[in-house]
């Protein structure tokens, strides 16, 4: 419902909002009164609806045309290389902050740097993605430099986005050991139904420590 109600200029009609949101009336009032009693700013308007008045949030540090710009640069990285989930989320962070920064709303339009389009691997992203997400091993049937083609169990951990490709960093089963597998050389991904054996973030740790990745 905040998200229905923020950056509407004029008051949105409890009802209006209940056809939106596919619930009853009475349920719109509850919310509005909950989402009021935790301080948010929503103005009743009488024989009007609901507006969320911008005023009563702190604004946020402006940024500077050089931190619009990357963080521009950054979003339509995701928005191009992410997974489908990403994409959006990154979408619709970028259409937020264009509309509430002037320097951002600058940034999209006239930013010095761009992000080739996406590699056409957006379906496997998806599976690896979803597989992350459930701490799941997936199966992928990989084509190496050569051609020669293998089946691995793969324990994905993360994947890197380069200038000129994609890679997962994983444990494969079959090396019993850290690899890294070019994306585009992926044939087929299935994601299995076998826990990681570990969680993720713990594989995480242990893949940067062998590969002496650090963070300021």
């Amino acid at each position: 419902m905040l998200e229905l109600l923020r950056g509407r200029r004029m008051p949105t009609p409890a009802q209006v909002l209940a056809d939106e949101l596919q619930v009853s009336v009475r349920t719109v009032y509850r919310n509005i009164v909950a989402l009021q009693a935790e301080g948010l700013p929503i103005r009743a308007i009488p024989q009007a609806g609901y507006l969320l008045d911008p005023q009563g949030f702190l604004r946020p540090a402006p940024f500077s045309a050089l931190e619009a710009e990357a963080v521009h640069l950054g979003l339509r990285l995701i928005e191009e290389r992410g997974s489908t989930p990403l994409r959006e989320a990154a979408r619709s962070a970028h259409r937020k902050m264009v509309d509430s920064s002037h320097a951002m709303e600058m940034a999209s339009r006239h930013a010095s740097f761009t992000v080739a389009p996406d590699s056409g691997h957006a379906q496997i992203i998806d599976v690896l993605h979803d597989a992350m997400t459930r701490e799941l091993r997936v199966e992928v049937t990989y084509r190496d430099a050569l051609g020669n083609s293998t089946v691995r169990i793969l324990w994905p951990i993360v994947v890197g986005m380069f200038q000129d490709c994609q890679m997962l960093a994983a444990h494969c089963e079959l090396r019993n050991a850290f690899r890294h597998f070019r994306i585009s050389r992926m044939v087929a991904v299935t994601v299995t139904e076998q826990r990681l054996p570990k969680p993720r973030r713990v594989l995480l740790a242990e893949w940067q420590r062998e590969n002496r990745i650090t963070h300021d």
